[in-house]
């Protein structure tokens, strides 16, 4: 892949093809982002570039050097992820010793390290001194998804690249170019993504597409059902624990695309679409304040289990007591 190949960032990338034509690369980057919008994928394409034979502000992805990061078999090029869900300071030892040799072979040592939010307490100091005082001829580039949870000295010290979450449009062509799904799926698989290529895929993959229909009938009908009923629901969804957050996202799209229909400006922003006129039945029951209540209760829910320690089952039982009355 070259930076002409990357879907939807286009200022992003024209900062790196600017700081690669005019040689002024910092000596580190913090590509910065929600997952799954190709920011390891730009940063992996700025290594090829940096080393590219050809050197010009696009790799190739033809010449050996190209060809050789592309296979993950680059001595001068690594990438450092969560073991067990943490960087460690060993990773972070390791990867300093590494770098403290000139390139082997290519034109610059390029370390990315993916998921950097993760490292702990010991490893972010660690690396904090080599961004202090860089290796000659050596790129850091930091890549997270949640920014705040880095250090400020860590962050102060990096060159920031912003990445926006895509466009639906976007998603459908990546959707379309790396993967065989018609037309109507990837036009909802892009809308359910919420910008984000990597969860458009993961929802593909996964069973929560199917399981939305199911979802949005049972909260449709929430007012309907007894106590033993949302006991049983609550339970259900606690046991889907890998897909639970979706899940809350998904029943905020719901009734977010109620609140839009209540509004009249539906047609082109539902997301949802497939559902339309089963939304436009469901809006007619409720008004405006009671969907807006109900997507604040959701949304509540939801931040209260993503920020954990909490009783996730009694999270749930609450969340639908009070659609239920809402």
């Amino acid at each position: 892949m070259s930076f002409h190949d990357i879907i939807g960032h286009r200022r992003p990338i024209q900062i790196l093809k600017n700081a690669v034509e005019r040689g002024k690369i910092p000596s580190s980057y913090l590509f910065s982002g929600i997952e799954g919008i190709g920011k390891k994928y730009s940063a992996i394409t700025l290594a090829k570039t940096l080393n590219c034979n050809n050197k010009n502000s696009d790799c190739c992805d033809q010449c050996l050097s190209c060809k050789k990061i592309d296979h993950h078999k680059h001595p001068d090029i690594r990438v450092t992820e969560p073991v067990q869900n943490t960087i460690k300071i060993d990773q972070i030892r390791s990867i300093k010793q590494d770098f403290s040799f000139r390139p082997f072979e290519g034109n610059k040592k390029v370390l990315i390290i993916d998921e950097a939010e993760k490292m702990n307490h010991h490893a972010a100091n660690s690396l904090l001194k080599t961004l202090e005082e860089p290796p000659l001829d050596t790129l850091i580039v930091l890549i997270t998804s949640h920014i705040h949870l880095l250090l400020p000295t860590i962050i102060s010290r990096c060159q920031r690249v912003n990445f926006n979450p895509l466009s639906s449009d976007s998603i459908f062509k990546i959707l379309k170019n790396n993967s065989n799904i018609d037309d109507d799926r990837a036009y909802l698989l892009a809308s359910l993504s919420e910008g984000s290529a990597g969860k458009a895929l993961a929802i593909n993959q996964g069973e929560l597409l199917a399981y939305r229909n199911k979802l949005i009938n049972k909260i449709s009908a929430i007012s309907h059902q007894n106590f033993n009923d949302l006991f049983q629901f609550a339970e259900e969804l606690n046991n889907r624990k890998d897909e639970l957050i979706d899940i809350l996202e998904t029943i905020k799209t719901y009734f977010r695309d109620l609140v839009l229909i209540k509004e009249g400006c539906f047609k082109e922003r539902i997301i949802n679409m497939d559902l339309e006129e089963e939304l436009i039945a469901h809006a007619s029951k409720y008004s405006a304040k009671d969907l807006l209540i109900k997507l604040e209760t959701v949304s509540e829910t939801q931040h209260k289990i993503t920020a954990g320690n909490i009783n996730k089952k009694l999270a749930l039982e609450s969340m639908l007591f009070l659609l239920c009355n809402a």
